[in-house]
């Protein structure tokens, strides 16, 4: 299986990135094939609604921004992850953009372009309150569902906020398992 991972956190080496290796390695470790990206570092505009989606022969966005790079990749993907900090209560606004930009496959087509993919969610965060976690999660399962993805799961990392607190959690040897489950 073809993997996309899409790690959000502008934090390099932070929480969510090593817990999104962690997920990756459990992935290769069954002979996955897993492709890691870090859209936290990327330059993704958001949607501007101005409904020129394929106005352009094979363009699904008229913006010529880092989301060129994501495209061919989430079209190739059998499995997209989407792997975000909790920042007040919802993912950050760098994955919130890429989600967005999804919306130019939806565009004008019979059929969803993304269609039967699998999906999941990580996400790290220092609460120890997982309903802070749930408009998150909601709005991943809405994507999910809208996208026609196969759910696959929702990983939440709680109780790390410090770089590296992840570190001594046990979340990553959970992580690697999940990963190695799939």
């Amino acid at each position: 299986m073809k993997v996309l991972i899409i790690s959000s956190s502008p934090r390099k080496g932070g929480n969510s990135e090593l817990l999104a290796r962690a997920f990756a390695q459990g992935l290769q470790q069954n002979g996955h094939v897993v492709t890691m990206i870090s859209a936290g570092h990327m330059k993704i505009n958001g949607c501007l609604a101005c409904e020129q989606c394929y106005a352009e022969p094979d363009a699904p966005c008229v913006q010529k921004d880092d989301f060129w790079k994501i495209y061919p990749m989430l079209l190739a993907a059998d499995m997209v992850v989407l792997v975000s900090p909790l920042y007040f209560f919802n993912m950050t606004t760098q994955l919130k953009a890429v989600i967005d930009r999804m919306y130019a496959f939806c565009r004008g087509h019979q059929t969803m372009p993304l269609a039967g993919k699998k999906s999941v969610l990580l996400m790290t965060g220092a609460s120890s309150d997982l309903k802070d976690f749930l408009p998150a999660i909601d709005s991943y399962k809405l994507t999910a569902d809208y996208l026609k993805w196969q759910d696959k799961g929702v990983f939440i990392a709680s109780d790390v906020w410090k770089k590296d607190d992840i570190l001594e959690s046990g979340w990553l040897e959970q992580v690697l398992a999940f990963g190695q489950s799939l």
